[in-house]
């Protein structure tokens, strides 16, 4: 989806942190190898071997780490979780396996400075929210030492790369988040300890000044939307806004636009010719406004089957109302199409 490749005129200075940043990671390598997780009961020696390699260690399972019940509630999200976006329907999946079949693998918890008390989680974010939306007061968890702030991201992040990759939009909040907190001085020390170019991280970071709820469309269609997509899909909003940006986004994600035009309509922008706004492709679309003209959303329809309801200021009150309301609307309406669709309406 992007280009990863290392940036060979780097300083000295690059060279010296990548090295300094080599050296820790080796350490929580390390740290993490030395409690390395122990399978259950009847778990094969190699499968613990391949536990600890998954962590980056080098496979040693001398020391015996049990995996126990811990509380819910004593658990709290990583502050530099890797992954800032969380498919509901995926949570929802997997709870309900979980309900059927039991907790197969532990999650990793660590103790962190900023949570005393509590258990960070480094790994199994989605088992934990699946386990709080079943209502359970429990989750098996293995307990491993204090990490520090950039270690936390590092082990998390590694873990990602080998099971699903958090996307780039992921990484934009996280990195965003990592240097506002000084976890890395700057952009330089990030891309070297990444071992990404200075490019991509600074246009994956400049995604952030995107809408939200643009970024969270783009994440969850991160097949259809890559970095460079992103960042042309980022400068038609500076310079146009908002409005443009969401139909130009639509037409990527109905096929209509590739990475090439998106990049031909900003070069042609930046040479001064105006950016010839795109026909919306709705088939309904219904705006709401309160009193006072005050725009509460809308209620889109597409193309291409996608039906979107967007609204905002709305009271905790109605949302209340609408949400039960709406929900079952939908079920019956796809009850209708459904029976209609076997004959028997």
């Amino acid at each position: 989806m992007s280009d990863k490749s290392s940036n060979p005129n780097r300083s000295r200075l690059g060279s010296a942190l990548r090295k300094g940043l080599a050296t820790e990671r080796g350490e929580v390598d390390a740290r993490l190898n030395a409690n390395s997780k122990v399978s259950e009961e009847g778990t094969s020696s190699s499968a613990s071997a391949n536990e600890a390699l998954h962590y980056g260690g080098r496979g040693n399972t001398s020391s015996v780490k049990l995996r126990q019940q811990i509380r819910l509630a004593d658990c709290v999200s990583n502050p530099f979780n890797p992954r800032e976006f969380y498919n509901p329907e995926a949570i929802d999946a997997l709870a309900v396996k979980l309900k059927r079949d039991g907790q197969y693998e532990a999650i990793k918890v660590t103790k962190n400075h900023r949570f005393p008390g509590k258990y960070v989680i480094i790994d199994g974010e989605y088992r934990s929210r699946a386990k709080k939306s079943l209502g359970d007061e429990f989750i098996d968890g293995e307990i491993f030492p204090e990490l520090s702030d950039a270690d936390l991201y590092l082990v998390a992040n590694r873990i990602n790369k080998d099971r699903t990759a958090q996307t780039v939009f992921d990484d934009a909040i996280a990195w965003t988040r990592l240097l506002e907190n000084k976890v890395f001085p700057d952009q330089d020390a990030l891309a070297a300890t990444l071992d990404l170019s200075k490019a991509q991280v600074s246009k994956t970071l400049s995604l952030t000044e995107l809408p939200s709820h643009l970024l969270r469309s783009m994440a969850e269609n991160e097949e259809g939307v890559g970095l460079a997509t992103a960042y042309n899909i980022k400068l038609i909003y500076k310079r146009k806004g908002e409005e443009l940006a969401e139909q130009i986004l639509e037409r990527v994600l109905a096929g209509e636009l590739t990475v090439k035009q998106l990049q031909e309509m900003n070069r042609r922008a930046e040479g001064g010719e105006p950016l010839r706004r795109t026909k919306a492709h709705y088939r309904t679309r219904v705006q709401f406004a309160g009193e006072e003209g005050i725009e509460l959303g809308e209620l889109k329809g597409f193309q291409d089957g996608r039906t979107e309801l967007k609204l905002k200021n709305l009271t905790e009150q109605q949302q209340h109302l609408l949400a039960p309301r709406l929900e079952a609307l939908v079920r019956e309406v796809l009850a209708q199409n459904a029976a209609q669709a076997s004959g028997s309406v």
